[in-house]
């Protein structure tokens, strides 16, 4: 994953997204109907973000909840792919 969020930003518009933040988090599409998406929640911890696994799982309804470092987001599995 992304080392912070201006990376995140960066490597999801260089792959076709338009990615908005908003202070800690992103949401990124690509594609109009039925495209892309990810989600991102960047925390200041690693202990942070496995605390908050549990509140993200359920923001994200049946998609795959993933952490990686401080990083903890979810999507399309494309949108995943292109993240990781």
């Amino acid at each position: 994953a992304p080392k912070n969020m201006d990376a995140a930003k960066e490597k999801l518009e260089d792959k076709g997204y338009t990615v908005v933040v908003v202070n800690n988090y992103f949401v990124a599409n690509k594609g109009l109907i039925n495209g892309e998406t990810i989600t991102g929640y960047l925390y200041e911890s690693k202990k942070e973000a496995k605390d908050a696994i549990a509140e993200i799982e359920e923001k994200a309804g049946d998609l795959e909840v993933k952490q990686s470092g401080k990083w903890i987001y979810f999507g399309t599995e494309e949108a995943m792919k292109d993240f990781d």
